[in-house]
């Protein structure tokens, strides 16, 4: 049975409901004035940047004069090729930053030895401990014991094990004498104490000349410690104490121009080797760099007993361009000089610190030979951790070449020190010479220099330049910022037919014309919502 009439029904049906609680009007498209105001004004921006851009083709799919098959062909052309123009843009930004960080040129292959710095040249015997300065430490000792716990022997004994720890070998040794060095010499620093055995520089340079000039030894040279002890080091920067020191330089090449040492060594002497060898050790190295032998920028050559060696100089000279200090060194993937922390930022620096904390973490001490890298080092190794330091003997060898290498490093993957995070200096000085070697004689020698000189267990050696022009190398960077974006800017342009004017029109009409529209809307709704409202005299009506 119908209680309403069919018409009335439908018209009822057909009005709003209204007045319905808050669940019930979730759902519903309802959609508020703000965003509606922002979707009109974003519109009608878009549709004015389409219209006016200066990029043709966006103008003519929107010009309605235009055929609709030849405007929709136009338009699927163009998103095509817009979408092409992205990805190989893409593309090209993605091997633009994985592109070689850096590039090296040739500045100049006349650049003059005067500009150059003459490298630092250590000269390091492999006598660990000297027989007369092991004697006259024992005897010095044996005069502080008032109960003579350790005989003079015994305490020679002891003491010669202390060069075990240069070469990390394992000599027998009484546990009770480091604390009897502690109580009755109160010695406890062990550098001291293998300076105090180790041959000095007075006793091994004879005769030094320098640039023609002859000169006192330690004049010139000076004792400084590397990772296989105490070596003569001539023209070095790396220690606090030399750091202010200007580098040495000269102006004329040949044998004579350079630096000539007479160095003699008594076979008798040696108590401790670090290995067998005939001669002493000469290394090559820039004087801000820390003397380490396994950085690749040090060179090493043997010096022969009753042999003249001449070293023959050839530098090569890298700098870095100063554009390159607005750059970070994980970008570079070298360090960048900065000032006067560039000495402690070198590579040798970082590989002698990465290498003084593993031995730390494998033997809970550092070797005197890397302490003055870093100061804040807890405990440096003494004779109870000899042991531990010839366990890890090969780790202190090698360093770890990383994971793709050829299978022959397996060795060096297996044992070896990681300081993967050490990075090359950008700028540097890499000295390489070639050797020339020959047996002493008397009638070889016109210069004043060599006369009266004694050739028995003598090594004559000396180091100049051959040439005097060497190469100037400049590090730069590959691919600056602002050549990225010039190059992303071209492909567009040519890609994508976009330009700088056109983003920025864009970058206008989504900013400034986008506010004007929706201030435009905002008005408009507000003169609407007046003249909406009901007047005062409506209600007599």
């Amino acid at each position: 049975m119908r209680t309403v009439d069919p018409d009335v029904w439908s018209k009822n049906v057909k009005k709003p409901i209204l007045n319905l609680t808050r669940p019930m009007k979730f759902g519903l498209n309802e959609v508020s004035n703000v965003e509606v105001r922002l979707r009109k004004s974003f519109h009608e921006a878009m549709v004015e940047f389409l219209r006016n851009c200066s990029a043709e083709g966006l103008g003519f799919v929107l010009d309605k004069n235009n055929s609709n098959l030849i405007r929709l062909f136009y338009l699927a052309l163009l998103l095509i090729t817009m979408i092409c123009g992205l990805i190989l843009v893409t593309c090209n930004i993605h091997w633009s930053f994985h592109r070689p960080r850096l590039m090296v040129n040739l500045k100049s292959d006349r650049n003059p030895i005067q500009k150059i710095d003459f490298p630092a040249v250590a000269i390091c015997s492999h006598n660990v401990i000297s027989r007369s300065a092991l004697h006259d430490y024992a005897k010095y000792l044996y005069s502080l014991d008032r109960n003579n716990i350790f005989t003079l022997e015994e305490i020679k004994q002891n003491l010669l094990a202390f060069g075990a720890l240069q070469s990390k070998s394992y000599l027998p040794y009484d546990f009770r004498f480091v604390k009897y060095l502690e109580e009755v010499a109160h010695e406890t620093n062990i550098t001291n104490i293998l300076y105090k055995l180790s041959p000095k520089c007075e006793s091994m340079l004879e005769r030094c000349s320098w640039r023609a000039q002859r000169v006192k030894c330690l004049e010139l040279f000076a004792t400084r410690i590397s990772n296989i002890g105490f070596c003569c080091i001539f023209n070095s920067r790396f220690s606090r104490v030399d750091r202010n020191n200007p580098p040495h330089k000269v102006n004329l090449v040949g044998m004579d121009a350079g630096l000539s040492v007479v160095v003699r060594e008594n076979t008798d002497d040696f108590m401790h080797v670090l290995r067998v060898s005939d001669g002493v050790e000469v290394i090559l190295f820039d004087g801000y760099q820390f003397p380490l032998i396994k950085a690749g920028i040090i060179r090493t050559y043997s010096a022969s007993r009753n042999f003249l060696v001449s070293l023959k100089l050839n530098a090569q000279v890298q700098e870095a361009a100063s554009s390159l200090l607005g750059y970070r060194d994980e970008w570079l993937r070298c360090t960048a000089p900065r000032g006067a922390q560039s000495v402690q930022r070198s590579w040798s620096w970082c590989a002698g610190r990465c290498r003084a904390r593993a031995a730390l973490a494998l033997c809970h001490c550092a070797p005197h030979a890397l302490q003055p890298l870093d100061y804040e080092l807890p405990q440096t190794c003494s004779l109870e951790h000899l042991p531990c330091l010839y366990k890890h003997k090969e780790k202190f060898t090698f360093m770890y070449p990383g994971e793709r290498v050829h299978e022959s490093l397996s060795e060096e993957k297996q044992d070896s020190v990681s300081c993967l995070h050490c990075r090359m200096n950008c700028d540097r000085r890499q000295y390489s010479a070639e050797l020339v070697s020959a047996p002493l004689s008397r009638n070889m020698f016109l210069n004043t220099f060599f006369k009266g000189l004694d050739l028995t267990n003598t090594t004559i050696i000396t180091v100049s330049f051959e040439k005097k022009n060497q190469h100037l190398y400049l590090v730069e960077p590959g691919l600056r910022w602002y050549e990225i974006v010039a190059a992303i800017s071209s492909q567009c342009v040519f890609v994508v037919g976009l330009t700088a004017i056109s983003v920025l029109e864009f970058i206008y009409h989504l900013t400034f014309r986008w506010y004007h529209h929706y201030t435009t809307h905002r008005q408009r709704d507000r003169i609407l919502g007046k003249l909406r409202k009901p007047q005062p005299f409506d209600a007599f009506v």
